[in-house]
């Protein structure tokens, strides 16, 4: 698996964790963490992180930075929810304060690894 594929997978984890916390979120698969304030973000940024993933099939160097943008995007709105958890704003159960700081870790390091995965076609 090419470092381009994985980073493609972390991003496709990461999107399909982002709906299923929205889905969590709205009250439909686990009942007693419903929070609204918490479903639509997550479900924006999950989409966002799709398009951006889904565009990372376009010839380089575009698919490539669409990748990168949906990684940041999906980075900056994950931050945005731990330190909402941690200020008070949004649910601060247990699961939610793992489910966030592993978010971050993983997007991370899935940022790290398309940044260092090249744009050429050696790398898809």
């Amino acid at each position: 698996m090419s470092r381009l594929e994985f980073a493609r997978l972390f991003a496709a984890v990461a999107a399909l964790s982002l709906f299923l916390a929205s889905l969590i979120h709205f009250g439909y698969l686990v009942e007693g963490y419903d929070d609204r304030g918490a479903a639509v973000p997550e479900a924006v940024i999950g989409a966002v992180m799709v398009v951006g993933l889904a565009l990372s099939w376009v010839s380089p160097p575009w698919g490539h930075r669409a990748l990168i943008g949906g990684l940041v995007f999906g980075l900056a709105g994950s931050i945005l929810g731990l330190v909402l958890v941690f200020i008070g704003v949004g649910p601060q159960t247990t699961p939610d304060i793992v489910y966030h700081v592993l978010l971050v870790t993983a997007l991370v390091v899935g940022l790290f690894v398309a940044a260092t995965s090249g744009t050429g076609p050696s790398s898809d």
